[in-house]
């Protein structure tokens, strides 16, 4: 199961702002697509990332719905003051379908 259009388009109309505010996503949009396409099924995946700004939801696990996904949290411990301000931009793709396992 790859990423659906629909949720490409929120990536980078909602999550992202690709076309008017980020445009440097496109490339690594561009590049996870690609990516998650060539993996097989149960493959295992890590993603660094900060994704305190999501509420600890991941935007790219979408990337990787049929693999084995890690997380590994980069966020510093002064960022949690800052909370999940972007959490709302998340929300409404279908993250709850990714199982986490924390390192």
């Amino acid at each position: 199961m790859s990423i659906s259009k629909k949720e490409l388009e929120v990536l980078h109309n909602e999550v992202f702002e690709t076309k008017n505010k980020c445009p440097q996503f496109n490339l690594l949009i561009e590049k996870f697509t690609q990516i998650g396409a060539d993996l097989n099924k149960n493959e295992n995946v890590l993603l660094i990332e900060r994704n305190k700004l999501y509420g600890k939801l991941s935007p790219f696990s979408l990337f990787f719905k049929n693999c084995n996904l890690f997380q590994l949290e980069l966020s510093e411990k002064s960022l949690e003051n800052r909370g999940a301000y972007n959490k709302n931009r998340v929300i409404s793709l279908a993250q709850d379908q990714i199982k986490y396992k924390k390192l």
